[in-house]
Formats: structure tokens, C-alpha cells, sequence
């Protein structure tokens, strides 16, 4: 299954929707994989930057139960989180 999302993002100088840009990677970030041991993705935390995004989290839930996912990228730095939730029907 392949899940494709296209995010506009506000930006505020300009008063106008942008679409979101794919940038190749900056850094010495690593490969990873939540698997997919999960019914669906209940929220997804992004933690920006100046320097742009420093880790991204996402949730689960499994057989009815929540499951909090792990910190891909590094916390603990300055910044602004931006929380997006996730519906879905069961």
C-alpha cells in the first residue's frame, strides 16, 4: 500500500497556501522503521526549527489500544511542535 500526502503549509509574509517541498536530506540522519505492526496512525508530531525539521513522532493504535511511537530525529533543542490527529473509521 502506498499512502500519498500532499501538505500546504500557510505561509504568513506572503498570506498564501504553499505546497510542501521534498529537500533531500541535511545531516547525519539515520534510516528508520516503526513497522507495521499497527491498525493506524493516530497523530503525528513534527518538531521544527530554524534549521528545519529535528524529529518527527508518530502514534499508533492496535487492536483498539493506543501506542505512542518513538522520537525519530533529536529532541531536546528549541523549537515549535506542530501536532497533526489523525481520524479514521473503524
Amino acid at each position: 500500500m502506498t499512502l500519498e500526502v500532499n501538505i500546504l503549509l500557510f505561509h504568513r509574509k506572503s498570506k498564501q497556501f504553499v505546497m510542501a517541498q521534498k529537500l533531500e536530506a541535511i545531516g547525519r540522519g539515520l534510516q528508520w522503521d516503526d513497522s507495521s505492526d499497527h491498525d493506524n496512525v493516530t497523530k503525528i508530531l513534527v518538531r521544527g526549527g530554524r534549521e528545519g525539521i529535528q524529529y518527527v513522532k508518530f502514534d499508533y493504535v492496535k487492536s483498539g489500544q493506543p501506542q505512542t511511537g518513538l522520537i525519530h530525529g533529536l529532541s531536546g533543542r528549541g523549537g515549535f511542535t506542530q501536532t497533526v490527529y489523525m481520524s479514521y473509521k473503524i
